[in-house]
């Protein structure tokens, strides 16, 4: 079916248009080729996030750059067994998988299942891989010393305690998470190795195999294109329990509830959001510290603001959809005028019909209904957690359920 939306394709082939470049992309040079991109890029930015309609005005914020998501907070993990052992831990990746093993853990021989892999079978710690360098014979059956042979590892850090696993499947979301042995402290996990290994941020635990344990998250990392929250995160409707919203504090509440309830696992009340640690390789992320580790696995819906990525040949669609592709390309052409044009009455006319568009698209987007208690009227006024304790809330004669 056709459609009226403008596709980056046509975006490009009419910017030329307008420029005095062929229609035809073949016959661009690269010169043209780069400044079109930088005209679509730029009037993307410009429509996404226009500037105030009138000095000292607020923004417009486009009601389509606010999704809904949802958020499944992790239940605790607990099966199998571990022990802890800290010292020089070797990690590796190979045919068998990703492993580590501390230097110094005795080794005795035993058969190979592939060429560079040494298996220790162990009745009270169960399987352990250790990598060693060296040719196996054909039957993958080291002969020979255990002590001619040497370790070599992909990695490799002195004074790190590696938690081994039996009987484990140690979720990936461990990376972000606490491992709290039974009767001990809680620790925060430094990397997640693979089913049955992590590395803890602490360098010096020592925990007996065969010991219980319990493995909890209170750090989720947000969307890559997190630009903001709109309204509280609620456990999800559909739940048979009905429970407040929870509510966004700062971090030193946070920090208070995780010094005095470490390692507990509840029903998580409170949040804070912060940055992410950043080297400026990529965008800079986000996430949410809960008070509490959750006790089951928790559903959470939640709507935030979202940082749009740039079009390309993949991605050909805008954000907004048909009726904001006017307001699109009269962005691109003010961007590219602005850039290139010698003539102040092109560039004002340019800027005038980009304004005009603009106004009109947001007029029509503040039509869409909010998300407020009033029938499609901006009042700010919320459902509260004091609306959902059996009563129905009402307000100017109008229930609402």
């Amino acid at each position: 079916m056709a459609t009226l939306e403008l596709t980056r394709t046509n975006l490009r082939v009419q910017l030329a248009d307008r420029m005095g470049y062929a229609r035809e992309e073949a016959l661009w040079s690269a010169l043209q080729t780069a400044r079109i991109e930088q005209w679509v890029d730029a009037g993307y930015r410009m429509m996404l996030f226009p500037e105030p309609l009138r000095p000292g005005g607020a923004r417009h914020h486009w009601s389509f750059l606010w999704p809904d998501a949802t958020l499944t907070l992790s239940a605790p993990y607990s099966t199998g067994t571990i022990r802890v052992t800290s010292g020089t831990v070797k990690t590796f990746t190979g045919a068998l998988g990703a492993g580590a093993f501390v230097i110094g853990e005795l080794v005795t021989q035993a058969a190979s299942l592939a060429t560079g892999y040494y298996i220790r079978t162990d009745a009270t710690l169960g399987l352990v891989v250790l990598v060693l360098s060296g040719t196996f014979n054909g039957a993958n059956i080291i002969t020979g010393a255990t002590g001619s042979w040497t370790t070599t590892a992909v990695a490799s850090a002195s004074n790190e305690s590696l938690v081994t696993g039996v009987g484990t499947t140690f979720p990936t979301w461990a990376a972000e998470g606490e491992l709290t042995p039974t009767g001990g402290d809680t620790y925060p996990v430094k990397t997640y190795l693979g089913a049955t290994g992590l590395l803890l941020d602490d360098v010096a635990v020592t925990v007996a195999a065969g010991t219980g344990y319990s493995l909890g998250r209170v750090e989720y990392d947000l969307p890559a294109a997190f630009a903001g929250f709109q309204g509280p995160l609620v456990y999800r409707p559909e739940s048979s329990t009905v429970y407040r919203p929870i509510d966004f504090t700062n971090w030193q509440i946070i920090k208070r509830c995780r010094q005095l309830y470490r390692g507990s696992t509840l029903r998580p009340t409170q949040v804070c959001l912060l940055p992410k640690a950043h080297d400026g390789t990529a965008t800079q992320g986000w996430k949410l510290i809960f008070d509490y580790q959750a006790d089951v696995a928790y559903v959470l819906n939640y709507r935030y603001r979202v940082n749009p990525d740039a079009l390309d040949a993949t991605h050909i669609y805008a954000l907004g959809g048909p009726s904001l592709s006017d307001l699109m390309l009269a962005a691109c052409c003010y961007a590219a005028i602005r850039d290139v044009g010698d003539d102040p009455n092109q560039v004002a006319l340019a800027r005038q019909d980009y304004l005009t568009r603009l106004s009109a698209a947001i007029a029509d987007d503040a039509d869409t209904v909010p998300d407020k208690m009033e029938w499609g009227q901006d009042s700010g006024h919320y459902f509260t957690r004091h609306d959902i304790a059996g009563v129905i809330p009402t307000y100017g004669g109008q229930q609402f359920f």
